[in-house]
């Protein structure tokens, strides 16, 4: 248990009180500064792109099914589909690791 000091009239106030014993005020939340905020759009924005990206992807291999099989054995269509496919998730997984780093390490703290 550590002890901060009131916003409002600077009494010490215990982190775990939901109320200054003095004054009876709440205690105000840390702020996110404007590059953690900048940060957290970018991670919602890759998100929504990789969720587009890879449905764009599968809808794009609706076209598979319509090949004959000669042309199956010859192209090989679904061995690319496939591999591109990981490459998105990888590039998901990898991304959000990233990000999810970066907004851990970021995070406000309390005085």
């Amino acid at each position: 248990m550590s002890m901060t000091d009131c916003w409002e009239c600077g009494a010490p106030v215990n982190d775990t009180d939901a109320r200054c014993p003095k004054c009876r005020m709440r205690p105000k939340k840390p702020k996110r500064g404007f590059f953690v905020t900048m940060l957290k759009w970018e991670f919602i924005l890759f998100n929504c792109m990789m969720v587009a990206w890879l449905v764009t992807k599968l809808g794009g291999l609706s076209g598979v099914t319509e090949l004959s099989p000669n042309e199956i054995t010859q192209v090989n269509p679904m061995n690319y589909s496939t591999l591109s496919t990981v490459v998105i998730l990888i590039t998901w997984a990898i991304g959000d690791i990233i990000l999810g780093l970066f907004m851990l390490l970021t995070l406000p703290r309390r005085n």
